[in-house]
């Protein structure tokens, strides 16, 4: 869900020579299969879109999809739009200035055709997440997870989540409200063509498959009043673990968002630190 937000950038132990590949093999430590990992942006263009043959034969190859949450589970989807509403009491418009949460009105009514009633229930932090795909401004979207998804049902294989809805707006949950409604405020006065610049670049790194340029643009963002190492660090760590008990039973397909696959912390090295081998499927 939040794999692509930005966080202070990291010195990588993994070989830029070595990182153009948005799919990565898994073997070792006496593994009978392997597993892949794959980082997906959450939504991108049509045309932009990436999915070659070897991505295909890997997917195939596995007898389990696992994302960062279960998207099959209807119940899963209806408890993170459950969370996302304010229960509490407190309106939307409390956590902002009158001036601020006009701004905040009129660019959500405007990008996202949202009623300002259904607005003023909302948490700030749900706020947060739509706008985490707002570069993507092509009439034709595509949802990596959505696609990954329907070919494994196709394929008949089985679809699990690293973390329960539970866990994410946890993880939202620990971000002071007023802290999360300040980011947001600064942030729409801010957008321009220069966030439009900055998500271009983003997507010609992804279909490069340039993980650490990419990791690079991401991380690059100072300006971010938020602490991200919750978002991306903390929870690769706590990943690994649930990795190893679903390898150890069978061939996975991990797609989670490409953010998470660089730097010293993330996913990749960690594998490689727990004495895996993860080499790039070209």
């Amino acid at each position: 869900m939040v794999g692509h937000l930005p966080m202070k950038a990291q010195v990588s132990k993994v070989s830029p020579a070595k990182n153009h590949s948005l799919l990565w093999k898994i073997s070792g430590n006496q593994m009978k299969q392997p597993s892949y990992l794959f980082g997906t942006m959450h939504m991108i263009c049509a045309d932009d879109y990436l999915w070659t043959p070897a991505m295909k034969r890997s997917l195939s190859a596995t007898r389990e999809v696992c994302f960062e949450m279960d998207m099959d589970d209807p119940m899963v989807m209806m408890q993170v739009a459950q969370g996302m509403v304010n229960i509490n009491g407190k309106a939307l418009y409390e956590y902002f200035s009158p001036e601020d949460y006009q701004a905040v009105v009129n660019h959500f009514s405007k990008k996202l055709q949202l009623d300002t009633a259904m607005l003023a229930r909302l948490k700030p932090s749900a706020l947060m997440m739509m706008m985490a795909t707002e570069g993507v401004t092509c009439a034709h979207t595509v949802s990596y997870e959505n696609n990954i998804m329907e070919a494994a049902k196709e394929l008949k294989i089985d679809i699990t989540g690293l973390e329960t809805p539970q866990e994410q707006l946890a993880l939202l949950e620990s971000i002071p409200a007023d802290t999360i409604a300040g980011e947001i405020a600064r942030s729409i006065k801010e957008k321009g063509e220069g966030s439009s610049n900055e998500y271009q670049a983003l997507v010609q790194a992804y279909k490069q498959q340039d993980l650490a340029t990419l990791f690079t643009l991401m991380t690059q963002n100072s300006k971010s009043s938020l602490n991200l190492n919750t978002f991306i660090v903390e929870r690769n760590a706590k990943w690994i673990e649930r990795m190893e008990e679903r390898m150890d039973q069978q061939a996975v397909f991990f797609a989670v968002g490409a953010g998470h696959l660089w730097g010293e912390k993330g996913v990749i090295q960690l594998l490689k630190d727990k004495g895996y081998t993860v080499v790039p499927v070209k």
